[in-house]
């Protein structure tokens, strides 16, 4: 077994703070206690992601987990796209923005994924759009 195969199959099995956070609910109130959770515990999330911020601009999240973050973006009027590595995490936020209404159509596994992924990592103007002001890059 590869690295990444392990790395996929913990993940796999719950994603990070599910069985903390979500408390088997699923649901809409499931999903709220853990935004609020999450948000009690990392206050620091809120002033470096600074949601607002990106309304109306286009966001790519590598590593959507449960889907907090992706769901505080979508709520800020962010145009999104989200990957994760794992197929759970994937239908956790698939799950979560039909329960609340929201849009968005992350993406899970494969190879075409993860060479996006490194795409970006390799451009500037995403390595600038993550350490600097929204439109700043």
């Amino acid at each position: 077994m590869t690295d990444k195969t392990e790395v996929r199959d913990f993940w796999n099995a719950a994603s990070c703070g599910e069985e903390l956070y979500l408390d088997g609910s699923a649901a809409k109130g499931g999903y709220g206690r853990q935004l609020a959770i999450r948000y009690a515990l990392e206050p620091f999330i809120l002033d470096f992601a600074r949601f607002r911020d990106w309304s109306g601009k286009d966001v790519l999240e590598i590593g959507v987990g449960l889907g907090a973050d992706h769901q505080s973006f979508a709520e800020a009027g962010a145009r999104l796209n989200g990957i994760d590595l794992t197929e759970r995490a994937i239908e956790h936020t698939k799950s979560r923005f039909r329960l609340l209404g929201l849009r968005s159509e992350p993406k899970g596994r494969g190879r075409r994924v993860f060479a996006l992924c490194r795409r970006c990592l390799r451009s500037r103007l995403f390595l600038g759009s993550v350490t600097s002001q929204p439109g700043h890059a």
